[in-house]
């Protein structure tokens, strides 16, 4: 069975996610702040972005059926939302990397899956 995505359920793996170390140090926005999509994107599993409106964050649900794959999914984007918020480029050089081994390493994520 995939698991139903919806934006609230979105919001409430954010929330979650945004509860726990690291996430809970860094200060980022509350999930009523953010935009939350679900898609049909077949490549992407998802996406943030951030615009005159404020951050908004996509998740597939083509790629993304599973609470594990939303999780890491979630805990991905919510890395480059941080990037975003520190001034960053949001790629998946140095800066994310470091990002990602402070989540993974609470959080049991493998780091070179991030």
């Amino acid at each position: 069975m995939t698991l139903p995505l919806t934006p609230a359920t979105l919001e409430a793996a954010y929330d979650f996610l945004r509860a726990m170390p690291p996430f809970s140090r860094w200060g980022l926005p509350p999930g009523d702040e953010i935009r939350f999509r679900v898609t049909s994107d077949p490549e992407a599993m998802g996406w943030h972005s951030v615009d005159k409106d404020g951050h908004c964050i996509d998740i597939s649900g083509e790629k993304v059926g599973h609470l594990v794959t939303l999780m890491k999914t979630m805990a991905h984007e919510m890395i480059h939302l941080r990037q975003d918020e520190l001034g960053l480029k949001r790629t998946h050089g140095k800066g994310f990397a470091a990002l990602a081994h402070q989540v993974s390493k609470v959080h049991g994520f493998d780091p070179k899956e991030l």
